[in-house]
């Protein structure tokens, strides 16, 4: 399906289903801001915050995600028991500080140990929280991960670990509105939610709707940072790629002006932190007659530049591309082979 505004695609239903597909690709983005990410007991992704057992660890950074290399990194760590305690809590907590930062003999109230280990023991009174800001000077000669990790402890048996990275790169941070996504529906929309306002809810919605998206992801696995329209499932390659964050955004500022949402009030978005990203949405139609002929409509475009506040799309004129798939085979892979995918289509701030 080409994806400017007067396409179009007709295929054949051979079978009683079908799933489409929406495709991004991009290249490099530079958002000035990010969600820091955590990692929990079990090894999975949750955001910001890490629950192990019986205790939630909170991190987040300024800056939150990319940091000059010479300049102050400020973390800020939250602890606190996730249910309520009759009785005192006794903590032991340890923070492992990146490599490639430096600080002073004594920081945040404590030595730093040997490792650029910090240590600290409080007694947390019945509904208390611990939090504590660590300031740290990233290494003027090092570009790359830096990985901050807690750890608590308590007598009781609580435990929990946490894992928060930034980033360290000389380049300027840019600040992009990310690309937004939307199908245009005509009758007999075969869709869930064909236009991200929510199910049942009309495409010429004009009222917010805080209930219209879900955790959904095609590994069935929820991240923090991932926002699906509700009836669509969000996928994303990794490896050469990065996951992107996708969010369900609304008809108001910052995506005003220029307009970045076509119709409605909700539209979605996708973007990385100076990575490449291959991804899209999913959803599978169903209860389709063999041998009807389906049409498929879509309205995307990009924002990107290499230039601070610029309003309209500057640089590279194929730095993003779309496109739009089917499976007639009704298949939820989406690296099948059997796939029908458009051309690529380049289309920005329109």
């Amino acid at each position: 399906m080409a994806l400017d505004k007067a396409s179009r695609n007709l295929i054949a239903a051979s079978i009683i289903g079908f799933t489409l597909f929406v495709l991004i690709t991009t290249f490099t983005l530079w958002p000035d801001v990010t969600a820091s990410r955590a990692l929990n007991a079990e090894g999975a992704v949750t955001g910001s915050v890490a629950t192990g057992y019986g205790l939630i660890i909170e991190q987040t950074t300024v800056p939150s995600y990319y940091v000059k290399p010479g300049t102050r990194l400020t973390y800020t760590v939250s602890i606190s028991p996730t249910d309520a305690s009759a009785s005192d809590v006794q903590l032991t907590i340890t923070n492992t500080l990146p490599l490639h930062v430096t600080t002073d003999e004594h920081l945040a109230g404590t030595a730093v140990l040997p490792g650029g280990k910090l240590v600290w023991t409080p007694v947390l009174a019945p509904g208390e929280s611990w939090r504590q800001q660590i300031a740290v000077t990233v290494s003027v000669e090092y570009e790359g991960i830096l990985i901050n990790v807690v750890e608590a402890t308590s007598l009781e048996g609580l435990s929990a670990m946490s894992f928060h990275s930034n980033y360290a790169t000389p380049a300027d941070h840019q600040t992009y509105f990310p690309l937004i996504m939307r199908r245009y529906p005509r009758t007999g929309m075969l869709l869930i939610n064909p236009g991200f306002e929510g199910i049942d809810v009309p495409v010429d919605n004009t009222l917010p709707n805080y209930t219209n998206w879900t955790r959904d992801t095609f590994t069935g696995v929820p991240y923090g940072e991932i926002f699906t329209p509700e009836g669509w499932v969000t996928w994303w390659e990794e490896g050469e790629y990065s996951r992107p964050e996708c969010h369900v955004i609304a008809n108001e500022p910052p995506f005003l002006n220029p307009p970045r949402i076509y119709q409605g009030y909700y539209a979605g978005m996708c973007f990385t932190y100076n990575r490449k990203q291959h991804a899209g949405y999913f959803q599978r139609v169903e209860n389709l007659r063999p041998g009807a002929v389906v049409e498929g409509w879509y309205y995307a475009h990009a924002w990107a530049c290499s230039e601070p506040n610029e309003g309209l799309s500057c640089g590279d004129p194929e730095a993003f591309s779309f496109r739009v798939g089917i499976d007639p085979n009704g298949g939820t892979d989406p690296f099948s082979d059997t796939i029908i995918w458009s051309e690529e289509q380049f289309i920005y701030d329109e």
